[in-house]
This record gives structure tokens, C-alpha cells and sequence, in this order.
């Protein structure tokens, strides 16, 4: 699944000589990684909430933190 995730998203992706390729297969990467992280993030907070779990809560807090580290460094 994840290669013709790749061959939609990532122009010419045999080309990895390219340097643009390269660039879109980490952009690409990054997406997918922000998005997991933010979903992850809502489904946490949602059961912290639920179950008044401060170590679920916590590790909802560090999904979001991932997420913004991930913004930042595709940025």
C-alpha cells in the first residue's frame, strides 16, 4: 500500500538520484507522520478524558508535540 502511496504522491519516484525526488519522498514522509501523530493526538485526549488517565493524557501532550516538531521541520 504504501508504494502506490508513494507513486501517487511522489512525482518520478524511481528517480532517487534527483534531488527533488528526494525532497518529495521526505515531505511526503512528514505529511504522514504529522497526520498519524495528530490522529493519535484526538484519540488519546478523548480517552485521557474519558477514563481520567494522566499517563494517557501525557502521551496524548507528546503525540501533539511530535506533530509540531514534524510542522517545524518540514517547514
Amino acid at each position: 500500500m504504501h508504494r502506490n502511496l508513494i507513486r501517487i504522491f511522489v512525482k518520478d519516484a524511481d528517480n532517487i538520484e534527483n534531488d527533488l525526488v528526494r525532497n518529495n519522498y521526505g515531505s511526503f514522509t512528514a505529511i504522514i507522520g504529522i497526520l498519524s501523530n495528530t490522529m493519535l493526538f484526538g484519540i488519546k485526549i478523548v480517552l485521557g478524558l474519558i477514563f481520567s488517565s494522566i499517563s494517557i493524557l501525557a502521551d496524548a501532550l507528546n503525540n501533539l508535540v511530535d506533530s509540531i516538531s514534524s510542522i517545524i521541520t518540514l517547514l
